[in-house]
């Protein structure tokens, strides 16, 4: 539901980029503000389920941090980088993709941040419906 830099889709199976999409800047800007309220909750509940050692079923109730801005620069992915990314689409493939429902194909959203580290936001199968 929001609007990534760039769409990119991967074989994971033979290693290779099959196409690259980068997003007009209106459309990522727009879901700018949503974004960044999303990631400082989910920083929230990061701190929270470290501090805590338990898990929340909700994090709306989680305040996030208001002064959490993300960076508009972009620059299109490196090679290395969504190699990187397939490589931690394949870990995901072995470890998560078996207790999901199957599904022909999977679309997963994440971001890479400015630190080289990965965000997950969510995986889709065929059987997602919003």
């Amino acid at each position: 539901m929001i609007s990534p830099h760039e769409e990119i889709l991967y074989d994971c199976n033979n290693w290779e980029i099959l196409s690259r999409k980068i997003v007009s800047s209106d459309k990522y800007l727009s879901s700018k503000i949503k974004r960044e309220l999303y990631t400082g909750k989910m920083e929230a509940y990061i701190k929270y389920v470290n501090d805590e050692n338990k898990l929340l079923k909700n994090i709306d109730a989680l305040r996030e941090d208001d002064n959490r801005k993300l960076n508009d620069n972009y620059s299109p992915a490196t090679k290395d980088i969504i190699d990187e990314a397939a490589f931690l689409s394949y870990i995901m493939r072995m470890k998560i993709l078996p207790s999901l429902p199957f599904s022909q194909g999977y679309t997963i959203s994440f971001s890479v941040l400015e630190n080289l580290k990965f965000t997950l936001w969510d995986i889709y199968g065929e059987w997602y419906s919003r």
